[in-house]
């Protein structure tokens, strides 16, 4: 994933956090809003009290990074996404992530044509 479909900035990711829509699933949590850029960008959070070392926080970061690639659903809406990890994602594989994800936005989609 390169650098122009992340969120970096803090005030890019609390407007996430402010404006946008929200899904929970078993092994992550999703905020969404759109973009104006055309492409989906991503953030992905991982707490303390899920993960208390740096080591272990990383590891769920690249595999959710990896989940994202592997769906293909990198350039679909131009949407901007956080993923925030829950228990469920420390013990998944990859492919289960990307499953539930795929799922996620297809929810996400049915949310915004109400």
């Amino acid at each position: 994933m390169d650098r122009r479909r992340r969120l970096k900035k803090g005030k890019e990711i609390q407007a996430v956090f402010d404006s946008g829509a929200s899904l929970r699933g078993s092994r992550f949590f999703l905020r969404s809003v759109p973009n104006d850029v055309g492409v989906n960008r991503w953030a992905f959070a991982v707490g303390k009290k899920l993960a208390p070392g740096s080591v272990e926080r990383n590891r769920v970061r690249r595999k959710l990074r990896e989940a994202v690639c592997s769906a293909g659903v990198e350039d679909k809406d131009g949407r901007d996404i956080v993923l925030i990890a829950g228990r469920g994602s420390m013990e998944a594989s990859v492919g289960e992530l990307a499953r539930e994800l795929e799922r996620m936005l297809e929810q996400l989609k049915g949310q915004v044509r109400r």
